[in-house]
């Protein structure tokens, strides 16, 4: 837990330009359901920094979710190649439905 009492799940890419044939780990059908979030969405140079200030060790985020808040914070995906945003947003939302970040199949 951060010092804000966050529980924060985040995902690290190195190089946000990456393809839709990036690899980010699907969650278990049973994570995957409809579901209500808040969402912000921001540019690639400062979604790490803001992940960071929730918690995250790493300042290369891509996106996390900060149960605190109910909030999904996730790069622009209008700044990413085709694909990228939609990849990220699966893994983030199955986070929000009860995934760990330990990533159980």
């Amino acid at each position: 837990m951060n010092i804000k009492g966050a529980i924060l799940v985040l995902i690290a890419v190195t190089g946000l330009g990456a393809s839709s044939t990036t690899n980010f780990d699907a969650p278990p059908k049973r994570f995957q359901a409809p579901t209500s979030v808040t969402l912000k969405t921001m540019p690639p140079d400062e979604i790490g920094a803001y992940c960071a200030e929730w918690g995250a060790q790493r300042r290369d985020a891509a996106g996390c979710w900060i149960e605190a808040t109910d909030t999904l914070a996730m790069v622009d995906p209008y700044s990413v190649t085709d694909g990228f945003a939609g990849h990220l947003l699966k893994h983030e939302l199955g986070h929000v439905n009860g995934w760990s970040a330990t990533h159980e199949k």
